[in-house]
C-alpha cells in the first residue's frame, strides 16, 4: 500500500473511534447554549407527607390551656382509663388536644357559655379551685379561635346571612321552641338525673355537665334549659325521615337503649320500655306534640346565647 493511502486509512479510523466515544459529535450543544436547569432542586425527593402545622387554635391550646389541665390529669381525676369521672385526658399528654376537642360537652361545641371545661370549674362542688378570670379568659379565647379555624360561623358573602339550617336542624329547632317547662315538669323529665345503672350510679354522676352530649343535670331547671340547646337536645330526641321526605322529631329511645345494653362500654341500666324513666320521656314527647298541634310553640329556634 502506498504511503499516502496508509495515512488516509489511519486518519479515518481515528475519526471513527473518537465519534463513538463522544456518542456522536452532533449531540453536543453548540457553545453559548443556556443551561435548561440552572438551579437544580438540591432535594429532589422531598417528604411527600410533611407533618401539618398546628392551627392557630391548637397553638393557643398548647400554650395557654394545656398547662391549666395538668392538674386534672391524675388517674383519680380525668387521666388514665375508665369511665368515671370522664377520662378526657387519657394516659398521654401529647394527645390532649385531640381528646379534648373530640368531646363536645367539654367544648360546648366550641361555644364558651356551654363548655363544661369552663362551667365545671366555676362551681363550688368541684374538687379543684375555680378558674380565675384570667384562666377562664384563656380558655374562652382558645374556644373562639376554634370557631374561626373550623369556620363554624360561615356567612353568605352575598347577603351577609348565615346559611339556612339543614332539615334535621330545622326540625330540632322547632322542637326546642315547643318545649315548655310546665310540660317538662308534668312529665317528670328531671327524674332522669336520678336513673341508676346496674352498678348503682345515677345518670347525673357522669352526665351532670352533659358528658357525651347527654345532659342530666341534677338541677331540674338547668337540665331543662340545657336540653333546649342544639348541643344537648339530642340527649333525648332525634329525627327520622318520612317516606315523603319530611323530617320528624322522635324520642331517641333506640340510642338510649343501646347505651343501657352496654354499647361503647357504657354501664348497663334497665331498658324495659315500661321502665318509668322511658315513660317520662314518652309523656314529655306526647305533651310537646300536643303543644305543637295546638299552635302554642315559641319561635322555631334554639335558645339564643
Amino acid at each position: 500500500m502506498k504511503k499516502q493511502n496508509l495515512i488516509a486509512v489511519l486518519a479515518a479510523m481515528m475519526l471513527a473511534a473518537s465519534t463513538g466515544c463522544l456518542g456522536g459529535l452532533d449531540s453536543v450543544d453548540p457553545p453559548g447554549t443556556p443551561d435548561p436547569n440552572p438551579n437544580p432542586d438540591p432535594n429532589p425527593n422531598p417528604n411527600p407527607n410533611p407533618d401539618p402545622q398546628p392551627t392557630a387554635a391548637q397553638q393557643l391550646f398548647d400554650t395557654n390551656v394545656k398547662p391549666l389541665l395538668s392538674s386534672c390529669g391524675d388517674a383519680a381525676c380525668h387521666g388514665g382509663t375508665g369511665t368515671y369521672p370522664l377520662k378526657f385526658l387519657g394516659t398521654d399528654d401529647t394527645t390532649w388536644y385531640d381528646t379534648v376537642t373530640s368531646e363536645q360537652s367539654l367544648t360546648g361545641g366550641f361555644e364558651p357559655t356551654l363548655a363544661s371545661l369552663i362551667i365545671k370549674l366555676s362551681e363550688p362542688h368541684h374538687d379543684l379551685p375555680a378558674w380565675t378570670d384570667t384562666q377562664s379568659a384563656a380558655i374562652t379565647e382558645w374556644l373562639l379561635q376554634e370557631r374561626v379555624d373550623r369556620n363554624l360561623d360561615p356567612i353568605d358573602p352575598g347577603t351577609g346571612d348565615p346559611p339556612p339550617p339543614t332539615d334535621a336542624d330545622a326540625a330540632l329547632a322547632q322542637w326546642s321552641g315547643c318545649m315548655t317547662k310546665s310540660n317538662w315538669d308534668d312529665a317528670q323529665m328531671g327524674e332522669w338525673a336520678n336513673k341508676r345503672t346496674n352498678n348503682g350510679e345515677q345518670c347525673s354522676q357522669c352526665h351532670y355537665q352533659g358528658a357525651y352530649r347527654f345532659n342530666t343535670n341534677n338541677d331540674n331547671d338547668t337540665m331543662f334549659q340545657m336540653n333546649q340547646y342544639q348541643l344537648f337536645i339530642i340527649s333525648f330526641f332525634t329525627v327520622e325521615t318520612e317516606l315523603d321526605g319530611t323530617v320528624k322529631v322522635i324520642p331517641a329511645m333506640d340510642k338510649i337503649m343501646r347505651m343501657g345494653n352496654g354499647s361503647t362500654l357504657h354501664q348497663r341500666f334497665n331498658v324495659d320500655p315500661n321502665d318509668q324513666y322511658f315513660q317520662y320521656l314518652q309523656n314529655f314527647y306526647d305533651l310537646t306534640n300536643a303543644t305543637m298541634a295546638a299552635g302554642q310553640c315559641g319561635p322555631a329556634q334554639f335558645p339564643q346565647l
